[in-house]
Formats: structure tokens, C-alpha cells, sequence
């Protein structure tokens, strides 16, 4: 009787081995899995660099967009004004050439 159950014991086990090393991975598709893995990390990385000077590059934009436009405020201002000086001088030449300033 110990024998019988020391023999279905025995079996026993040897099916859940046997069911084990079928769920088991192989080795050398372990070690390619690695490798993919580890590649992948390396494109993360590379790609976390490029989204971190992306982001430098767009923050630098935004600070040069801030200072135009105080600049073209103050290039309308001077076009503004300009235009007023200009219309200023045009309108005083025809009244100074209709009352006779430049005449004969």
C-alpha cells in the first residue's frame, strides 16, 4: 500500500512536471524578448530627449512671440503716425499752393 501511494505520488508529480516545462519559455525566446525590450527602453529614452528640446524649442517661441509683439505695436504706432505726418504735410501743400505761397 505505501508503495501504490508513493507510485501515485510519483505520477503525480511527473504529469505537473510534464504540464510545467509545456508552460515553460524557451530559453533563447527569453533572451530575444530581452533584446527587444532593451531596444525599445533605447527608443523611449531617445524619444523622451527629443520631446524635452521640443519642448525648450517650443518655450523659446513662445518668449520670441512675447517680445515681436511689443514690436509690432510699436511698428503700427510709428506707421500710425507716420501716415498722420505724411497726410499733415499733403494737406498743407495743397492749401499753401492754393493760397498762393509758391506763386508767380
Amino acid at each position: 500500500m505505501a508503495d501504490s501511494n508513493f507510485d501515485r505520488q510519483a505520477d503525480y508529480l511527473a504529469n505537473q512536471l510534464t504540464h510545467l516545462e509545456a508552460r515553460m519559455i524557451d530559453p533563447q525566446e527569453f533572451g530575444r524578448l530581452q533584446a527587444e525590450v532593451a531596444a525599445q527602453r533605447r527608443d523611449l529614452d531617445r524619444m523622451a530627449g527629443a520631446l524635452q528640446e521640443m519642448a525648450a524649442s517650443v518655450k523659446a517661441m513662445q518668449e520670441q512671440l512675447a517680445e515681436a509683439r511689443g514690436g509690432w505695436k510699436l511698428l503700427l504706432m510709428v506707421g500710425g503716425a507716420s501716415a498722420t505726418v505724411g497726410a499733415l504735410i499733403a494737406k498743407g501743400a495743397v492749401w499753401w499752393a492754393k493760397s498762393g505761397g509758391a506763386g508767380p
